[in-house]
């Protein structure tokens, strides 16, 4: 059967809260409002939108619970009804935290929440952390979250091919993601055809922990590596939209008795168990790093290993392409 779609819209709310919009449902990420920062770090820019304007979407995806990605305001006022995916080691610390309706979701697991696929992936951070990968007919959207680059990037573009990235570009003195030329790295394992840069709306107060690493120069320190790729620098309240409405067989790529399951009804029950397409991954903390870009195979040794342990013990079904 055809089914037609919207163009694919992504929305700089601030930081690492993103809006996209696809399939006709509003996806949120990581959702931070908070207008002063903290101590340590301000805010450049205030968000795009309240809280209360946020609060009407379909869906909302947590990568990890660091200050910056997470709003215990507006997760009060976010309605019963709209599910919460997050790490699900974490799911029980975000329930006491505040998320009213944590669905929790191991690494290369996936969930379906009105035929738009929603698949867990890695991230190597200083918590329990995931990224996210959006997808709906031919388009893929990988929302990174907070990461330092790692050979997971190839997995996920060997399995998963996201045509669009979201992901961290630049960091501080004391690198809380991966770097200019880290991300660059972790673009061209990805292969994406659309790159557009995030967790920008804070910097330290003390200036002895800015660095010098901008955007613009990612940009060009890519297009060096791989000059086909577009990247998209979004300020708040910018969106990108995906140039042509496109059709597709199905709602969800690939065969339907493969597909995951939908997201669970909101109330007391147990959850319908995850339909494994991919062997699940251990999530894992990270060390300290010692300087801007300072990444060693450590970094995503982790994802890595268990990778390979995955492959040994349970091969690896790639999703089947759009």
């Amino acid at each position: 059967m055809n089914v037609h779609h919207r163009p694919t819209r992504v929305t700089m709310i601030g930081h690492s809260t993103v809006l996209i919009e696809i399939g006709g449902k509003r996806i949120l990420t990581d959702p931070f409002f908070g207008t002063h920062g903290n101590p340590a770090y301000r805010r450049i820019g205030p968000p795009a939108f309240t809280r209360r304007k946020m609060a009407d979407v379909d869906l909302v995806l947590l990568s990890h619970d660091h200050w910056d990605h997470f709003d215990r305001r507006f997760f009060r006022m976010l309605p019963t009804s709209v599910p919460v995916v997050v790490p699900a080691l974490a799911s029980g610390w975000m329930r006491i935290r505040g998320v009213r309706r944590p669905v929790g979701i191991r690494c290369w697991e996936s969930l379906r929440h009105h035929g738009i696929a929603i698949w867990s992936v890695p991230a190597s951070h200083f918590c329990v952390a995931q990224g996210f990968v959006i997808e709906h007919g031919p388009q893929r959207i990988y929302f990174a979250g907070d990461t330092f680059h790692g050979r997971f990037h190839e997995r996920i573009a060997r399995e998963l091919a996201p045509t669009v990235a979201l992901l961290p570009v630049t960091t501080y003195r004391l690198p809380m993601t991966m770097g200019e030329d880290h991300a660059v790295r972790a673009v061209t394992d990805l292969q994406s055809q659309v790159v557009i840069p995030i967790h920008l709306g804070l910097e330290p107060r003390s200036p002895l922990l800015r660095s010098s690493q901008t955007v613009g120069q990612f940009a060009k320190k890519l297009h060096r590596a791989a000059p086909s790729v577009q990247v998209v620098h979004l300020h708040e309240g910018e969106s990108w939209e995906s140039e042509h409405e496109t059709e597709a067989k199905n709602d969800v790529a690939g065969d339907p008795a493969n597909r995951a399951p939908a997201v669970p009804p909101p109330g007391p029950g147990p959850r319908p168990p995850h339909d494994r397409r991919l062997a699940p991954l251990v999530f894992r903390m990270s060390g300290h790093r010692a300087g801007v870009d300072a990444l060693t195979d450590a970094v995503g040794g982790c994802a890595d290993r268990a990778d390979r342990a995955d492959r040994r013990t349970a091969p690896c079904a790639a999703p089947p392409a759009a």
